[in-house]
């Protein structure tokens, strides 16, 4: 074979579909690395399961964690506050502005920092 028909990088992503025989279908490989381009530019994608996070169990072990949180917290606000539209809220608008404020400046050292880190590594 020559050079070039073994060079990865000069093959095109989207090749002409081959009729396989079903001998010839290797199996897929569990690998997060390794995709068929032809499939994700069709409806496929959308109702794929197999390999993602759709099928860990630590995620919906989470979100049932975040779901008893937030109906903990609903019901609580709904039994401790009686009249809600009678509610002080000018001193929570100076925290969320005070935290707005924080929190941009958290993500900007954090950007920094990042940015600082990966330009050695692309030099």
């Amino acid at each position: 074979m020559s050079a070039e028909a073994e060079d990865v990088e000069k093959q095109p992503l989207l090749a002409e579909e081959k009729q396989a025989k079903e001998d010839e279908i290797q199996e897929e490989v569990d690998d997060s690395m390794s995709y068929d381009a032809r499939k994700l530019i069709t409806f496929d994608v959308l109702r794929a399961a197999t390999g993602t996070i759709w099928v860990k169990g630590s995620l919906w072990k989470m979100m049932g964690m975040l779901l008893l949180v937030s109906v903990v917290t609903a019901v609580g606000v709904f039994v401790l506050v009686g009249q809600p539209e009678k509610l002080e809220t000018s001193k929570y608008n100076k925290l969320t502005t005070f935290l707005k404020a924080i929190v941009g400046l958290l993500l900007g050292f954090f950007l920094s920092s990042s940015v600082n880190r990966w330009r050695p590594g692309t030099e």
